[in-house]
């Protein structure tokens, strides 16, 4: 089986993507977490591009977002 590997475009895509669309939308404190549409929103991310770098991507995010929302409502 072989990976897949973004080619350039696809990169500067998943990268704008994955900051813009995802990660700057979830870590927005003013905005109502939803932790299902967030991992919904995510495996649709990795199914459009389907690689590596974005798996890794978003996993990484994921984690630093349910870190800082636990941090800002006080857990």
């Amino acid at each position: 089986m072989s990976k897949k590997i973004p080619s350039p475009e696809e990169v500067r895509q998943i990268f704008f993507e994955v900051y813009n669309s995802f990660y700057r939308k979830w870590i927005n404190k003013n905005m109502p977490f939803d932790a299902e549409k967030m991992l919904q929103e995510a495996h649709e991310l990795n199914s459009k591009y389907d690689c590596d770098l974005c798996r890794y991507m978003l996993t990484d995010l994921i984690i630093c977002i349910q870190e800082y929302r636990r941090r800002v409502s006080g857990e």
